[in-house]
């Protein structure tokens, strides 16, 4: 399970694509003023297809969520982690309102077309792919911020320094954590780093004033070997960790934070008619806002922290 964790690190950088659709045949005879109406007030169903990049769990749990919604009319495919001419071809020749894609071969695929209208999630890096376009949005991969601080500071009110080390190209998402950050008394430090060794260099020569570090799933810095390595000269050196994946609490993190499977479900729900409808800017990335939080109780309780009850329903068992 462990290695699973380490060596799949790219699971959690991914994209998904949400569809739209076909309205409601309209009668051939005039409807009474207030049939009208009520008829305009009805949310219309799309004809979505849903394209995951492989079985994942963390494809196919979303996908069920969208499915048994039964908002619209979801048609589910999987391309088992490359790329389908034939699944690909059939979609493109379908008439789907739009596309849910779940992973970055899924998003590639279906972006290939320019009539094609995309909701992409599970993409870390998702400027590095051409998908800032017309036609096409995404869904955050990156947690809430907001949720993170003011668990972290509830759980441990004397946090007052965190660093976080990304790679480059997250300045907005790093702006506003931030400034949330800031908002519960903590200094997020945030440092730019060009690979692992680069990240593991500053974790154990430029840090030693910090009092936590927050882990955010960039591949393009963290690789299994460095991130079991990270997490155990954090765990020798008692520093608190915020960790991406309720699993790394096992190796010494103390929180984990991520999207909620729901959450990201919901967010592509919502901004299907708008995507159908042209409404969105090109490139839109929506935000998640629901989170998955879990607290490590074996980890507070070494390092001295007192989980209060008003979370003490993460505890992670």
């Amino acid at each position: 399970m462990v290695k699973a964790v380490l060596t799949g690190l790219s699971i959690w950088i991914a994209l998904t694509v949400s569809g739209c659709a076909l309205q409601q045949p309209v009668t051939e005879h005039a409807l009474p003023k207030e049939d009208e109406v009520i008829k305009q007030q009805l949310k219309v169903k799309y004809k979505v297809a849903i394209l995951l990049s492989s079985d994942a769990e963390a494809y196919s749990s979303v996908a069920e969520i969208l499915l048994a919604s039964k908002k619209h009319d979801f048609s589910l495919f999987v391309l088992d982690g490359i790329k389908n001419n034939s699944i690909v071809n059939d979609l493109n020749s379908g008439d789907y309102d739009c596309f849910v894609t779940l992973g970055l071969p899924a998003t590639i695929s279906m972006t290939e077309s320019a009539s094609n209208k995309v909701i992409f999630s599970q993409i870390f890096n998702y400027y590095e792919y051409d998908l800032n376009k017309p036609g096409v949005m995404g869904v955050s991969v990156f947690p809430s911020a907001k949720d993170l601080m003011s668990t972290w500071q509830k759980l441990s009110p004397d946090l007052n320094s965190v660093v976080v080390i990304t790679g480059e190209g997250l300045d907005s998402y790093i702006n506003s954590a931030q400034k949330m950050a800031k908002s519960h008394g903590i200094e997020l430090v945030h440092m730019l780093a060009s690979n692992d060794k680069e990240f593991l260099y500053f974790i154990k020569n430029k840090t030693s004033l910090a009092q936590g570090y927050w882990l955010l799933p960039d591949n393009r810095i963290l690789s299994g070997r460095v991130l079991k390595e990270f997490l155990s000269f954090s765990s020798k050196r008692s520093r608190q960790v915020a960790v991406f994946s309720a699993e790394l609490l096992n190796y010494g993190g103390l929180i984990s934070i991520a999207p909620s499977r729901k959450g990201i479900a919901n967010s592509i729900l919502e901004n299907i008619d708008g995507l159908v409808k042209n409404e969105l800017v090109a490139g839109f990335m929506a935000n998640v806002a629901d989170s998955d939080i879990y607290i490590n109780s074996i980890v507070a309780d070494q390092l001295g922290l007192v989980i209060d009850k008003s979370i003490r329903q993460f505890v992670y068992e």
